[in-house]
């Protein structure tokens, strides 16, 4: 006995599952890009040079913003200076 693929499983996949899956994936994908923005955004506004995102659950932390390259009043940049933003 041979296990076959029928006509009603390709449609099902093509038409139903294969589209959720990439209708999450967009979604994902969307949400993550404009988290990353607003990261670097805020981190601008708080007068650092990198924003960097990390997602949630990302070694058991909420989303959050890690900002790092306080700019100083001189133009100069403080490499050690570091600044986490939670995002919830």
């Amino acid at each position: 006995m041979s296990i076959r693929a029928t006509n009603l499983d390709w449609r099902l996949a093509k038409w139903v599952i294969i589209p959720i899956a990439l209708l999450f994936g967009g979604l994902f994908l969307v949400d993550y890009v404009g988290n990353r923005n607003r990261c670097q955004k805020l981190a601008e506004e708080k007068g650092y040079v990198e924003g960097e995102y990390f997602p949630p659950n990302r070694a058991g932390f909420g989303a959050q913003c890690v900002c790092r390259g306080k700019r100083n009043p001189d133009g100069s940049v403080d490499e050690e200076a570091q600044l986490v933003i939670p995002l919830d």
